[in-house]
């Protein structure tokens, strides 16, 4: 019995079949990718907070609103501005920032809803910016008045 392989893979060919394999793939592999971005975010966004959750410790420790001039709290927060590609601003009591990593705002006023809760609350919030793909955070220094 000869089988005539044209005509047996022809259906393979049919736009119902490309179609019929094409769609769930693209379906499943956007459900990859997000879920995979959603995990990398997660991690990420855990990493910081320990980085940062030492770091807020420091501060309290060392008294840095009233005194930002600590050389050892400084390279800290450069280095940890460097290894994440990120900005780090410090807010006083009073809304104003008394350190900018990116030395760009120093003595200006920050005053936006996360700040304003973060003072309120004495609670750390995270927002991930999918479009701009960027974590802001805010952690309050408990201990600091």
């Amino acid at each position: 019995m000869k089988v005539n392989w044209k005509v047996r893979f022809k259906f393979v060919k049919s736009l119902r079949f490309r179609i019929l394999v094409i769609l769930p793939s693209i379906i499943v592999e956007k459900g990859i990718v997000n879920s995979y971005e959603d995990r990398a975010v997660s991690n990420r966004q855990l990493n910081v907070k320990n980085q940062c959750d030492i770091l807020v410790n420091q501060l309290a420790k060392e008294n840095y609103l009233q005194d930002p001039s600590s050389e050892g709290i400084n390279s800290e927060l450069t280095m940890l501005s460097n290894v994440y590609s990120g900005r780090i601003l410090i807010v006083n009591q009073d809304f104003q920032i008394i350190k900018d990593t990116y030395d760009l705002d120093k003595g200006k006023y920050m005053i936006s809803k996360e700040v304003v809760k973060c003072f309120q609350k004495l609670k750390e919030s995270s927002y991930y910016d999918r479009k701009n793909s960027y974590i802001e955070m805010t952690m309050p220094i408990p201990g600091a008045d």
